[in-house]
């Protein structure tokens, strides 16, 4: 079991304080705004790591708590507008970069929003505005940025390939597409059945890799 020391919390709705923006996405069923105001709130109020919760871990994340805050690359070029995600992203309590980013969040939308605006896009927006400049490995003002091998080795428009999977690789990101209207959802449905597919194989992978490593740790002992 990974991060046996840890306490894991699923926080609802009834967790979180009234909010103008949280009441009016959660009005308008759009669920994942709801989502990217509440990540905020917590880790500015509490820290911790947070995790979409279609966020498979497969390494440990102990060693990234050494860092104030940390956030990922989803895409392995700068240009796009949403090329860092926070759909995992760790955080002291009350850090400039969480807090920063949930007054942005709450100025400019009011939860009727394309999700993607009010999260990834908006993530990196603010990190340009403090002084990244390029992909990669990048320590900013108290925020460690990471390649895409770390959080998101395949992205949302990608196939999953076990090759993408890196000795670097933490979480997997399986897109569960919250962001999509039921119609959207229902159009998607063959690239959801494709991904379901690719998962398990996956999974198949992931305990044969990790049956080799403890016949290998055993050997060495």
């Amino acid at each position: 079991m990974l991060h046996p020391q840890w306490q894991v919390r699923k926080w609802g709705l009834d967790d979180l304080p009234k909010s103008k923006y949280l009441n009016k996405s959660v009005a308008l069923q759009k669920y994942a705004n709801a989502s990217n105001w509440a990540r905020l709130w917590v880790l500015e109020k509490y820290g911790g790591v947070y995790l979409d919760t279609d966020i498979e871990i497969v390494r440990p994340l102990d060693d990234l708590l050494q860092f104030p805050s940390f956030v990922g690359f989803e895409v392995n070029h700068f240009d796009w507008e949403g090329c860092i995600n926070n759909a995992v992203f760790g955080s002291i309590k009350n850090h400039w970069f969480v807090t920063e980013m949930r007054q942005q969040l709450e100025e400019e939308f009011d939860g009727s929003e394309d999700a993607h605006l009010s999260s990834p896009h908006l993530t990196t927006r603010v990190l340009k505005r403090h002084g990244l400049v390029k992909y990669g490995r990048t320590s900013l003002k108290g925020v460690e940025i990471f390649p895409i091998e770390y959080f998101y080795p395949f992205g949302w428009h990608e196939t999953f390939r076990v090759q993408r999977v890196t000795p670097q690789t933490r979480t997997i990101h399986w897109y569960g597409r919250s962001w999509l209207t039921h119609s959207e959802e229902r159009k998607n449905f063959k690239s959801q059945a494709v991904e379901y597919l690719h998962k398990i194989l996956w999974e198949k992978y992931l305990r044969k890799k990790m049956q080799n490593e403890s016949q290998l740790s055993s050997l060495r002992a």
